[in-house]
């Protein structure tokens, strides 16, 4: 069955139109009978409650051993715990930035030390905060270009590390047959509030309409990192995600340093010659990648998977690593054995653990990875690694580099969280779905 058949039949999915994890119980941005939760004024903070079902691995661990799907483990809940001591919850809220965003799935900076925000709107525009207001006109916009079924759109916004000298900024969007481009664009040459001409430089087509992945940063290495879904369909039904000839359901690693329009390979990427694999891959093995990050100060890479029917997950990558790595999906969701996957894994089969992995009939359905905070407005802060759910409005914390991290609940937001992003200084961000710009601050 093809995609654009595909379009013509409803279907229900965890994230619609932005990061589907394949359950019932999610919202559809714009569907009229079920619109996400408005988002309110300061987004309530509360202790923690309940215990949610984590598995917590070391993140250097050698390959756990997967158990079988319904054996969770529940450890008990923990205070916060931080290089300062422990922390408090209440003593912080999600205070509003700006509202008025159409579906907005991402927010962040250019780096060039204007203090401005940039915010994705899946519908095809980037537009501005700069000194707390919404600037009138967008910094870029596609709309009407963009495949908007589901969670296609516009998603993915990364500025070059050396933007205030080069001007040039990356987007990765669908279009409008559904499919994947990353694209190259400059600065208009007479406005900093513009983006001006834009060319692609890598089209990948997915075959279904959903797990698109869309996240795009750059990596301390100065390197692109594109995280792509595995194209969608149940349980990645043509295994693509272990498919090293394949793009989908992959993190690629691309030098986009020249101005052509296209991109080389790094040299040291791990399958770089390997016959038959494509030398764009850093880690494989994903299901849908959304949102991943690298802690400023050390370097790990953090990122959220979105599962299938059972578990979500946090993988991580630390710093200096050769790459390679492979997640495990569709043989693995989370810890546990993928029982519905086309195939067994096969002999031998070994991957990376989840740093953490939450059961959905608890957590909610799609996972949202987050950052390590590293601002200075808050320094009993520094050092932990905040995620989240878009279903559930969760927000769970770990301390960053600790052999086995203790999880805690952080807030019950009541919004759906489609992201988390940093302005320059570090600062984090909650973003809602229904329109609204958060930033974490000690409660008032």
């Amino acid at each position: 069955m093809n995609k654009r058949l595909l379009r013509s039949i409803t279907i229900t999915i965890a994230l619609a139109a932005v990061v589907a994890a394949c359950s019932p119980t999610a919202v559809t941005p714009g569907d009229a009978t079920a619109p996400p939760t408005p988002a309110p004024t300061n987004v309530p903070v509360t202790v923690p409650v309940t215990n949610v079902p984590v598995d917590t691995v070391a993140p250097t661990a050698a390959p756990a051993t997967p158990t079988e799907p319904g054996q969770a483990e529940t450890p008990e809940a923990t205070a916060v715990a931080t290089a300062a001591g422990p922390v408090d919850p209440a003593a912080y809220t999600f205070a509003e930035v700006a509202d008025g965003f159409a579906n907005p799935v991402l927010v962040t900076h250019a780096g060039d030390g204007s203090g401005r925000l940039f915010v994705v709107e899946q519908v095809g525009a980037i537009r501005i905060i700069q000194d707390g207001a919404v600037l009138p006109d967008p910094f870029y916009d596609m709309t009407g270009q963009v495949s908007q079924a589901y969670e296609q759109g516009l998603l993915g916004l990364a500025f070059s590390p050396h933007y205030a000298e080069d001007g040039a900024f990356f987007i990765n969007y669908t279009d409008l047959d559904g499919d994947t481009h990353i694209d190259r664009c400059r600065v208009a040459a007479d406005d900093a509030n513009h983006g001006g001409e834009c060319v692609t430089i890598l089209v990948v087509d997915d075959p279904y309409v959903n797990h698109n992945g869309g996240h795009l940063i750059f990596g301390p290495d100065g390197y692109l990192y594109i995280g792509m879904g595995d194209g969608g369909g149940g349980n990645d039904p043509d295994d693509r995600a272990q498919d090293l000839s394949q793009l989908l359901g992959k993190l690629l690693r691309l030098d986009v340093s020249g101005d052509a329009a296209t991109y080389t390979s790094p040299p040291d990427n791990p399958f770089a010659g390997q016959a038959g694999a494509r030398e764009e891959i850093w880690a494989y093995g994903l299901r849908n990648p959304w949102r991943f990050s690298f802690d400023r100060a050390t370097g790990d890479l953090y990122l959220g998977d979105v599962g299938q029917n059972a578990f979500e997950e946090v993988d991580y990558q630390p710093g200096g690593s050769a790459g390679g790595e492979n997640y495990g999906w569709p043989y693995l969701e989370g810890r546990r054995v993928n029982t519905e996957a086309n195939d067994a894994a096969p002999d031998g089969f070994s991957s990376v653990p989840p740093l953490t992995s939450y059961a959905q009939e608890v957590g909610g359905c799609t996972v949202v990875g987050g950052y390590v905070y590293r601002g200075p407005s808050l320094p009993e802060l520094n050092g932990v690694y905040f995620f989240a759910d878009f279903c559930s409005g969760l927000v769970w914390v770990l301390p960053a580099g600790t052999p086995d991290p203790s999880v805690t609940q952080w807030a019950s937001t009541g919004v759906s969280i489609s992201s988390f992003g940093e302005d320059e200084a570090g600062e984090l961000y909650l973003v809602s779905l229904s329109g609204t710009v958060y930033r974490l601050e000690r409660g008032r």
